[in-house]
């Protein structure tokens, strides 16, 4: 469920080469017939808006009736499924219809505005719910001892909240202030408001501010998983090899196996692996050892590893 079909401004911009090329106009300008290339492009466009419905209608019925799915991420993907479902019953058939009209918009003013302000919410939602998303996974790898279960719900019905809120508000502007046109009666035309300023204005709110969050906390996750790699390759244990034995047999001498040493610690001069004592109340004879230092640096956080015996691999 990573990411759904969202094809919502797919409808709105097909056809118009296979019109040009295929298809003849009445005496009234209408459309006289429709050439074999625009009907498959009709039909496959008819299709997709099914199957996005049923696809996202799927998602929502899984996460619904499955009870584990009733949490943190989840959420934000119901809520990026519902701008898809919208899209496909709200906005694609009208696009499929406007596209059998010759590219006309023949359904009145009223039914334009609705269409467009559907259109334009529903892009917005769905990509601002992925953005959503990928804040959400960048909490819970960078901070995700303070990122709790119940900061992160909380957190997510807020993004879940502005997501919308933002999304109708950059959609309902130009009714709201009458930011441009958006129905023109003469030529029958029903498109976005084509005001600079709220071109503008909701091209950088619906897409290219959301790309740059997203593009930016794709690159921290990187860098943060690629740090959590590189520290745990550091960390691993390292197998003792016979040159190992050998070299801990000179650092302590009092050893008989090359292992146990009658100090709490001996410091194989590897510099990975240090090898614990069975028991032994005595100092550790380091003599001239170079590492004689790291018997004292390391004794505290060794000490309750003093009766194990040593990890032979």
């Amino acid at each position: 469920m990573e990411r759904l079909l969202n094809l919502s401004c797919f409808a709105d911009t097909t056809l118009d080469a296979g019109n040009r090329s295929g298809s003849s106009a009445g005496p009234d300008g209408g459309r006289g017939h429709l050439s074999v290339f625009s009907v498959l492009v009709l039909t496959l466009l008819a299709m997709l808006v099914v199957a996005t419905f049923l696809w996202n209608g799927l998602v929502l019925a899984t996460i619904f009736r499955v009870r584990t799915f009733h949490r943190v991420p989840h959420n934000l993907v119901a809520s990026m499924a519902i701008s898809d479902v919208m899209v496909a019953a709200l906005v694609m058939p009208l696009s499929l219809v406007r596209e059998l009209s010759g590219r006309r918009w023949r359904l009145g003013r009223s039914l334009c505005q609705v269409w467009i302000s559907f259109d334009v919410l529903c892009c917005t939602a769905s990509i601002w719910n992925v953005t959503a998303i990928a804040l959400d996974r960048y909490w819970s790898i960078t901070r995700h001892l303070e990122y709790t279960l119940r900061i992160r719900r909380r957190i997510s019905n807020i993004m879940i909240a502005l997501t919308w809120a933002l999304s109708a508000f950059i959609s309902l502007a130009p009714l709201l202030f009458g930011w441009g046109e958006t129905y023109s009666e003469d030529s029958e035309e029903c498109q976005v408001s084509q005001e600079p300023s709220y071109t503008i204005f909701s091209t950088f709110g619906a897409f290219y501010l959301p790309l740059c969050v997203v593009l930016f906390v794709y690159w921290k996750i990187y860098k943060a998983a690629k740090f959590r790699i590189g520290s745990r390759k550091s960390n691993s244990i390292t197998p003792i090899t016979p040159e190992a034995l050998e070299v801990g047999k000179r650092s302590c001498p009092a050893a008989t196996d090359g292992l146990h040493c009658p100090s709490r610690h001996c410091y194989v001069p590897d510099g990975r692996r240090h090898v614990e004592r069975a028991e032994g109340k005595e100092s550790c004879p380091h003599g001239g050892h170079p590492y004689r230092g790291l018997c004292a640096l390391l004794d505290p956080f060794l000490h309750h590893r003093a009766h194990q015996p040593p990890l032979l691999m």
